[in-house]
């Protein structure tokens, strides 16, 4: 029982990193488009700080109180824009983490699976 275990950890290890490193990839993208949307949001309202976290709060107060019907296009544009973002980030870091991405651990033959010449 425990040899069966320590060969399925065996196997499965790799694999569960290679997932990890994958999911982080697409998470530290998400992390990346979102700081580039409060860039750019920061940088189109000319650098202060103040003038943007006043636009984002009056942004948020009045979506908050806005109906549903109002909050779709809001909503639609918002998500375009952080997935265009988003998309961009991984295609930009794609290339520096290719490699990584294509190095999936190799299926070794089993021992109790050996082929007879």
């Amino acid at each position: 029982m425990l040899a069966s275990l320590k060969a399925l950890l065996s196997v499965a290890r790799p694999w569960s990193w290679a997932l990890a490193d994958r999911v982080s990839f697409v998470l530290e993208s998400l992390a990346v488009a979102v700081f580039l949307f409060l860039l750019l949001t920061w940088s189109i309202l000319g650098f202060d700080w103040q003038t943007t976290t006043h636009e984002w709060g009056s942004f948020w107060s009045h979506y908050a109180k806005a109906s549903v019907e109002a909050r779709r296009p809001v909503e639609t544009v918002l998500l375009v824009a952080l997935a265009v973002l988003w998309g961009g980030a991984c295609l930009i870091r794609f290339r520096k983490a290719r490699l990584a991405w294509l190095a999936w651990p190799r299926r070794a033959a089993r021992p109790d699976r050996q082929e007879v010449a």
